[in-house]
């Protein structure tokens, strides 16, 4: 067998196995871009013509598999043609041709990602064999991108599996720790609920990242003395200090264990302020995240509306008259109305005889 032959058993075992996939042939000959346009059609491909660089960059789409194209056309080389259909789609194979077999000619289209390379005249052996080479070559490239992307879902799912438990977790943990207070007993919930509905009513979309954080807004006072939490007369300097500190810690416990930012923000700036008079860092306005400025509303909402050791339980229309009053100062002009609104809507749904439970 002589240099260049194809060895006769692949040959035939390529007859024997059709060929499937899109190609687009490039050559400003029209009669040769035709010719071996109809060799692939008889082994079974889908074939179009092209017969400029600019008419291929035009005709070329997603669903081409293989790019089979003329290194020199008047209009731009099939180099550069290679360069810009391999940054288009890294995965559509590109098989250059050329009469003149250089060996500059061969490392050039090996730096634009040419995946193979034919000397003209083309022999139909050696075209066919070279498609196939390619096409299979696509084929084991997308194989691997869907097993990759397959790969990323699973992880993915896992992740938020296991996510999911985390929070799980802590949600039990915040609720084994307002059950030592009757005062606060189920006070993360209701935030919660009350935060979707005010969410709901301003049109906010990440529902599902807000009720976690406002369930785990408090999460940080598992660092809080119980005294300190059920103390009923006022707080001195340190106490204080200490109650503002739960922001902080409870961001620290979260954020080795969620990336969902949103949650995190919650956790840290519900107890920001609109004029900047809150805690930690004393934001103002619009600075301070959404999810934020909902749960600080739905917080203090049943903040007033629950019985604690040092005042009795404000009836909705009470809370209302409050909310507005610090609209603008401590809430988000906004957020406090739909608030009111949704008071004003349901208050005999949640105003049982005793508010606190």
């Amino acid at each position: 067998m002589t240099a260049g032959e194809m060895p006769t058993e692949f040959i035939l075992e390529s007859a024997a196995v059709p060929l499937t996939g899109r190609v687009l042939v490039v050559d400003d000959d029209p009669a040769l871009a035709r010719t071996l346009a109809r060799i692939l059609e008889r082994e079974g491909l889908e074939c179009e013509t092209a017969f400029s660089a600019h008419e291929a960059v035009a005709r070329v789409s997603r669903a081409t598999d293989l790019v089979l194209c003329d290194v020199y056309m008047p209009d731009g080389s099939g180099l550069e043609l290679t360069r810009q259909l391999k940054e288009q789609d890294n995965l559509v194979q590109v098989v250059v041709m050329t009469g003149y077999a250089e060996i500059e000619t061969v490392v050039q289209a090996l730096r634009m990602e040419a995946d193979d390379f034919l000397a003209k005249p083309v022999e139909r052996a050696h075209l066919v064999h070279a498609v196939r080479r390619a096409l299979e070559h696509r084929r084991l490239l997308l194989e691997e991108r869907d097993y990759q992307h397959r790969l990323e879902d699973r992880l993915r799912e896992q992740s938020e599996r296991l996510t999911r438990l985390y929070i799980s977790s802590i949600h039990s943990l915040v609720t084994a720790l307002e059950a030592r207070d009757p005062y606060t007993r189920g006070h993360s919930d209701r935030v919660a609920e009350y935060a979707l509905s005010i969410g709901k009513r301003l049109g906010f979309r990440e529902l599902g990242s807000l009720e976690t954080g406002a369930k785990l807004h408090d999460i940080g006072k598992i660092g809080t003395h119980d005294h300190v939490l059920q103390k009923a007369g006022p707080l001195t300097e340190d106490e204080r200090q200490e109650i503002e500190a739960h922001t902080r810690i409870g961001t620290r416990i979260l954020s080795g264990l969620l990336s969902d930012r949103m949650v995190l923000d919650i956790v840290a700036y519900h107890h920001e302020h609109w004029d900047g008079g809150g805690y930690p860092e004393g934001l103002r306005g619009e600075v301070i995240p959404l999810a934020a400025r909902i749960v600080a509303v739905a917080d203090t909402m049943d903040a007033m509306t629950t019985r604690r050791p040092y005042r009795p339980a404000m009836s909705w229309s009470e809370t209302a008259r409050e909310l507005e009053r610090k609209l603008g100062s401590q809430f988000d002009p906004e957020i406090a109305q739909a608030a009111i609104r949704l008071i004003a809507d349901h208050d005999h749904d949640h105003a049982a005889a005793d508010p606190g439970g």
